[in-house]
Formats: structure tokens, sequence, C-alpha cells
């Protein structure tokens, strides 16, 4: 903050935790394929300079997806990998974005600490010669929910402080997370 101006009707944040980075974690498979299988796989870590006593919980998650000659993408899931008994199906699902409004049951991640998670979806279409991407972008790229473009995907996630935790400052994005846009595997 250099002045008394910046103060002046602007929002500022202070938490408890962040999210310092979000890559893509690979593929199991190498072929798509019609069936349920993974279509992303990426891994979030937690600010390690952070309140050793907060936490980051996931809330809501959007992926962009990019097909051709597909028929379908249904059923969509995700999970942590230290967590596979807890999946959460999408809200959403289909051949242009998968989404989850409440990812609140999934394991949150500790202040320093990693977490992996796993897309599954029931492909259609992929036997004529269908591809597949998903993404997620616009992360790094906003500071409140209000402004977000969410066409390209988009991850809601918040501090486990008290002030936080009531629901109230939800933050979508912020702008020192590493990996802004998040790309998959171009399965073919």
């Amino acid at each position: 903050i250099n002045s008394g101006a910046d103060l002046s009707s602007n929002s500022h944040y202070v938490v408890g935790s962040k999210v310092a980075s979000i890559v893509n974690a690979g593929a199991v498979a190498a072929t798509l394929y019609d069936n349920e299988q993974e279509v992303f796989k990426f891994t979030v870590t937690a600010s390690a300079d952070s309140n050793k006593n907060t936490e980051i919980d996931l809330r809501s998650l959007r992926l962009a997806v990019t097909s051709s000659g597909l028929t379908g993408l249904t059923g969509a899931t995700i999970y942590r990998t230290d967590d596979t008994g807890t999946v959460v199906s999408a809200d959403t699902s289909g051949l242009s974005y998968l989404e989850w409004t409440d990812l609140s049951s999934l394991k949150n991640i500790s202040s320093g600490g990693s977490a992996t998670f796993v897309v599954k979806g029931v492909v259609a279409g992929a036997s004529d010669g269908g591809s597949l991407q998903v993404k997620l972008g616009n992360l790094g790229s906003y500071t409140t929910e209000a402004n977000v473009d969410r066409t390209d995907g988009a991850m809601t996630w918040v501090d486990m402080s008290t002030y936080a935790a009531s629901g109230v400052g939800r933050i979508t994005s912020w702008t020192d997370i590493s990996g802004v846009n998040v790309t998959g595997t171009n399965y073919s």
C-alpha cells in the first residue's frame, strides 16, 4: 500500500492461508475410450507461509471442456487421491463444461500441504475418433467472484479462518497463484 489513496474505495483482503499453485498432475489413460475414465487431474498446493492453523477449502469448481467428434460427457465426479471414498458428483456435465457448486465434503488442504484431485466422466463417441481436453483457466486474474468470466473455468476457495468459515470472504482467485491456466491432457 503506497498511500492513503490506495485504501480509498478499494477492497483489501487478509487471509490466513491461500492457494499457492495449481498444476496439471498428468493423466492415467493415454487414449480416450467410450466409458467412464479419468479426464483431468490437478494438484493444489496451499501456501507454506500461511497461518499454520488455517486450511484451504475448495468450495466450487468449473472446468472448461474442448472436444471434437464426441457425442457426450456425462456423470462427472471429483475426488482426492488420498481420500477416494469421498466422491462428489458434478452438478453439470457436458461437452462445454463440468461444474461443481459444493465441494465442501472434500478434505481441506492443510497449510503448506498439497492435494491431487481426479476428475472422471463417462465419455461417448471416442470410438469414432473423438478428442477431449479439460481446462481450468482464469486463475489469478480476478479477486472478486462478481468479476470472474467463468467461460474458461474457475475455482472458488476460502481459507478456514473464523471469518471465512461463515461463508463470508469467499475468494475466487488470487493474483499470485502459480498456474493461471491449467490445461489437461489432450486425449484422442
